[in-house]
């Protein structure tokens, strides 16, 4: 068991004990002799009573919170169970209705119980210059690592106007941000800007904005984005994430919008001169 033994830190100790609480629902469930789960949606119920079994000092109090955390994290395949992954088993979120998470089929030949998406090296090296100085320089001091101070930083700074008037595949007139930190039910969406094409078309953009200390969860923004669709009225929705990297940088990547899957259409990165306190 990961970590198990060693407790070096309080990170360790609960990472260890969402370890176990993962664990035991797993097996709970798993026949050996057929590799099938008799149930593979795990309820809120559910995960507050492992934790109380297995979870040591986890508080049983916000269950809804339990894999969220744990997919977010970049530690995420650490904190997942080696012997779930073995068995040929990862996890996904499936918030609403009580429901917590639901326990998945590894794909074939995938040995992680989470792929993680990095930015292309070549644009790291090679970022596109954005200014901030039009940052009122107080409102820079407030700089947090957080998503709402992301969505402010490249809203204001246009860093998400610029990727589309660049890259993206879309022939765009015009984009504008409808609304920040919208709540739709099974998924809570960063940012939804709505964007208008050559001919006079719209479109919205699901955008998920993640801070340096966070992972891009293309399936977090895979179920956002499907959240705006079925909310819109049928508007096409471009699924999008942002996430703010070490240096002062912001990456960001557009999703086609004919999902799921995920089909990545284009990919930026962006340096901040100067630098933004919580970015990068």
């Amino acid at each position: 068991m990961r970590g198990s033994s060693k407790r070096l830190s309080n990170t360790t100790v609960v990472a260890s004990e969402k370890t176990l609480v993962i664990e035991n629902l797993f097996l709970e469930r798993h026949d050996p002799a057929t590799g099938d789960l008799t149930d593979d949606m795990v309820t809120l119920e559910q995960v507050s009573a492992a934790i109380r079994k297995w979870g040591g000092a986890l508080s049983d109090r916000n269950p809804a919170n339990f894999m969220k955390d744990i997919v977010r994290s970049p530690t995420r395949n650490d904190v997942f169970p080696d012997s779930v992954v073995v068995a040929g088993w990862s996890a996904r979120q499936d918030p609403g209705e009580g429901r917590c998470f639901r326990f998945v089929r590894l794909p074939p030949g995938q040995t992680t119980a989470f792929l993680t998406t990095y930015p292309d090296p070549t644009l790291v090296k090679n970022p596109h210059p954005v200014q901030s100085l039009s940052l009122p320089p107080a409102s820079r001091t407030f700089g947090r690592p957080h998503e709402t101070w992301l969505t402010h930083v490249v809203t204001n700074l246009a860093v998400v106007h610029t990727h589309l008037a660049l890259n993206s595949p879309l022939e765009l007139l015009g984009l504008e941000l409808l609304q920040s930190n919208v709540e739709l039910g099974k998924a809570e969406v960063d940012a939804i800007y709505l964007g208008t094409i050559i001919g006079g078309a719209h479109f919205l953009v699901s955008c998920e904005m993640k801070g340096p200390r966070e992972v891009l969860d293309e399936d977090q923004i895979e179920r956002g984005a499907g959240r705006v669709a079925e909310t819109s009225g049928g508007a096409s929705v471009v699924p999008m994430g942002v996430k703010a990297l070490d240096g002062g940088l912001v990456w960001i990547v557009e999703f086609d919008t004919v999902f799921p899957p995920l089909d990545k259409v284009s990919e930026g990165v962006y340096r901040l001169t100067p630098p933004v306190q919580g970015v990068g």
